[in-house]
């Protein structure tokens, strides 16, 4: 089963599952297949951490390249978490 990509815990947490899967998998084995399964099911890419953060830049930080580019530098249509 696949879990929830837009929980409503999101807020609250100021997190999503595409944002938890590159801060805490991304140098893990099948991290990129994990990102991947996310963005084919309707994963926020543009989805902004507490700290500004995206799912790419949080790649892009941690040196992992091959996530960050599956997703994209398009910043237009951010959505920033609510405080």
């Amino acid at each position: 089963a696949i879990m929830s990509l837009a929980p409503a815990s999101a807020a609250s947490t100021d997190s999503t599952p595409l944002l938890s899967s590159t801060k805490a998998t991304a140098s893990a084995a099948g991290s990129v297949e994990a990102v991947k399964l996310l963005l084919e099911n309707g994963a926020n890419p543009h989805f902004k951490d507490i700290w500004r953060d995206t799912p790419r830049t949080i790649a892009e930080k941690r040196g992992h390249p091959n996530v960050a580019k599956l997703l994209p530098e398009d910043t237009s249509k951010i959505q920033a978490a609510p405080r």
